[in-house]
């Protein structure tokens, strides 16, 4: 889960119907509505165009809750909703989409799962059959399952021709175990494995019971706000959330290189993992994120494309990556270089991440930060439907206190240089760093002389051998 931005004021007032309460912002006001069992339905109305768009979210569905030997159970379970569901076919079911020019859009993330279809606000009674059926009467049946495993099973054999994917999941894989060390997509191994009856558990475990929130954005009539939530308390039940504590490796320093000779270049990451989001204190989230804006991930004057491409051309980019989710988080730098340039840009990385703990930022890089900060909320927050979703990712799923919410814009300007070379302290090298190399065998006498890290090194091939051994 990456970067959610809030922007403006808004007035909170209480109706004088129970449990209903509005807001209002930017001109637009959303209302809460709540089921009997204590889920949320929020409202957006917004007349400005004949458009409306249902959204279901569930907080609990992500790939993070796969079960044990059954990565890819997530996704797989997601996808498989809208194949045949209510009385209709899957082929029924596309065709029923395309008369009204929409589709179901479906975004799994490592902890959650969203669902949503869009369209024009006078077909809004046969968008919200369709949505219901989808969410709450899907078939769930072997053949589908088997169309769709073949599906990702494919996809998995195209991504270990995929460098950059590699490297990713290799990094994954080493800072976290359990199903959060595996690629949400599932792997050879555990995608055969997934039997029918794992999805219609992770369904009514997750889904059924697992919390959603319902959003209903655009221009819709008043009927439609008892339906909602009529449809969300028949199908859908409150669980009181027991919060399983997320185990990460304590790790020590190391450099590990996957070797495949095949690779013309490689793939670099650094990476540690973190904390989770801040909320005692969400403050920092936004001053981590201007920080890591300055590191590597603003622009091409950040610190770490201007060292390492535009001074001494080691690479075509050099990124930085702070994710702070609701249970853990991570920071890397990812970028890909030349065989024979792979200890350099190492030792470079090494150089800037020192510099920029020790040393910090200026006021010039704060301001430039601060407005490539509230741009990038603006573009991502354009619509209405953007804006309630990460309202209600802020408020709902991160349990923040209003007063973050009411002056994000107001915050960013408040923060103050002192704050972000004082949190930079804190968060840079803040754990023992764990170097992943995907690329040549001959890089392995490179990183021997980098005598600071302890190295290990193992072939793609035995890397992946049980995966390799499945590929006909």
């Amino acid at each position: 889960m990456k970067r959610f931005y809030l922007i403006g004021l808004f007035l909170i007032g209480i109706m004088l119907c129970a449990g209903v309460i509005s807001y209002i912002k930017l001109g637009a006001k959303y209302t809460e509505m709540q089921s009997k069992s204590g889920l949320k339905v929020l409202f957006l109305k917004d007349d400005s165009l004949p458009f409306i768009q249902f959204s279901l979210w569930f907080p609990k569905a992500g790939s993070d809750y796969d079960k044990k030997g059954k990565s890819g159970l997530a996704q797989l379970t997601a996808y498989m909703l809208d194949q045949g569901a209510g009385g209709l076919s899957s082929e029924d079911l596309q065709e029923k989409l395309n008369k009204l020019g929409t589709e179901l859009s479906v975004t799994v993330s490592r902890q959650t799962a969203r669902f949503s279809i869009s369209g024009l606000s006078w077909h809004q009674e046969k968008l919200f059959d369709l949505f219901q059926k989808i969410l709450a009467q899907p078939h769930l049946e072997s053949t589908e399952l088997k169309i769709l495993q073949k599906q990702f099973i494919d996809q998995r054999i195209k991504n270990l021709d995929n460098p950059s994917f590699v490297a990713n999941a290799l990094l994954r894989n080493r800072l976290f175990k359990g199903p959060l060390s595996k690629a949400g997509e599932g792997d050879l191994i555990s995608l055969p494995q997934i039997n029918l009856e794992d999805i219609k558990t992770f369904y009514e475990q997750n889904y059924l019971k697992g919390n959603p929130i319902f959003m209903i954005v655009g221009n819709f009539d008043k009927n439609l706000k008892k339906s909602a939530v009529t449809f969300i308390d028949s199908h859908f039940s409150y669980q009181a959330e027991s919060l399983k504590p997320i185990s990460i490796p304590d790790l020590k320093a190391e450099i590990i290189l996957v070797s495949n000779d095949s690779l013309a270049q490689a793939e670099v990451r650094l990476a540690y993992s973190l904390f989770p989001f801040p909320k005692k204190d969400p403050r920092k989230f936004i001053i981590f994120q201007l920080a890591n804006s300055i590191l590597g991930a603003g622009s091409m004057t950040s610190h770490l494309f201007t060292e390492l491409r535009e001074k001494r051309g080691l690479t075509y980019g050099a990124y930085s990556d702070l994710s702070l989710g609701k249970f853990y988080g991570f920071f890397d730098i990812s970028g890909a270089t030349k065989t024979s340039s792979v200890k350099e840009f190492l030792k470079q990385s090494l150089l800037v991440l020192n510099n920029f703990k020790q040393k910090g930022i200026n006021s010039e890089e704060l301001n430039t930060a601060k407005q490539i900060t509230k741009m990038r909320y603006l573009r991502q927050t354009e619509t209405p439907e953007n804006k309630l979703y990460r309202e209600a990712f802020y408020k709902y799923y991160l349990a923040l206190n209003s007063s973050f919410l009411d002056h994000y814009t107001q915050t960013i300007d408040d923060i103050s240089l002192a704050e972000v070379n004082l949190n930079i302290k804190e968060f840079v090298l803040s754990k023992p760093l764990q170097i992943i190399i995907y690329g040549h065998s001959s890089i392995q006498s490179q990183l021997e002389e980098m005598t600071d890290f302890p190295l290990s090194v193992i072939s793609f091939k035995d890397y992946f051998k049980e995966e390799l051994a499945l590929i006909p």
